[in-house]
C-alpha cells in the first residue's frame, strides 16, 4: 500500500503518508484502517505532498458514501488536516470535504504549517467557523 501511518498515543494524533500514485482502493483501505479503533477520534494529518491520484468523481463520492457509513458506528471522528500539492489531489480532497463535511471537520492545505495550525486550533477549542482563514468552499471575494 502506497499510504502508511504512524499513531502518536501520547499526542492523540495520526500522521498518515502517501508516496507514488494513489488510487481508490488506497484510499479506501486507509478509511477502513481505523474502524472500531479509539485512534478514530484523534486528529489526523495526512500528508499527501509526495503522491499523485487517478481518482475519478465518481470513486470520490464512493469514498464518501463509505466515509459516512464508517460514522454511523463510531463516537466520533477527529479532525482531518490534508496536505496536497497536486492540484488534482487538491481538488479531490476538497470535493470529499463537501461531500462529508457534516461527518468529520477536513480541511485541505498546500502546505504542511498551515495544515498543522489549523488542526492544533481546532484540538484547542478555536476557529469552530470553517470560514475563518482559507475558505473551504467559496473563493474569496474582493473588498
Amino acid at each position: 500500500m502506497a499510504i502508511s501511518f504512524h499513531i502518536d498515543k501520547v499526542n492523540k494524533r495520526i500522521y498518515s503518508k502517501a508516496i507514488g500514485l494513489i488510487t481508490f482502493d488506497d484510499l479506501l483501505d486507509h478509511l477502513r484502517a481505523e474502524i472500531g479503533s479509539e485512534e478514530a477520534s484523534y486528529a489526523e494529518i495526512f500528508d499527501c505532498s509526495g503522491a499523485t491520484t487517478n481518482l475519478t468523481v465518481e470513486q470520490v463520492r464512493q469514498l464518501a458514501e463509505e466515509r459516512r457509513t464508517i460514522a454511523r458506528g463510531q463516537v466520533a471522528a477527529g479532525p482531518a488536516a490534508v496536505v496536497a500539492t497536486n492540484d488534482l489531489f487538491f481538488g479531490m480532497f476538497r470535493v470529499f470535504d463537501m461531500l462529508t463535511e457534516t461527518v468529520r471537520p477536513l480541511r485541505v492545505f498546500r502546505d504542511m504549517d498551515s495544515a498543522e495550525a489549523w488542526l492544533d486550533s481546532v484540538e484547542a477549542g478555536g476557529m469552530s467557523d470553517r470560514m475563518v482563514g482559507e475558505a473551504p468552499h467559496f473563493p474569496k471575494i474582493p473588498e
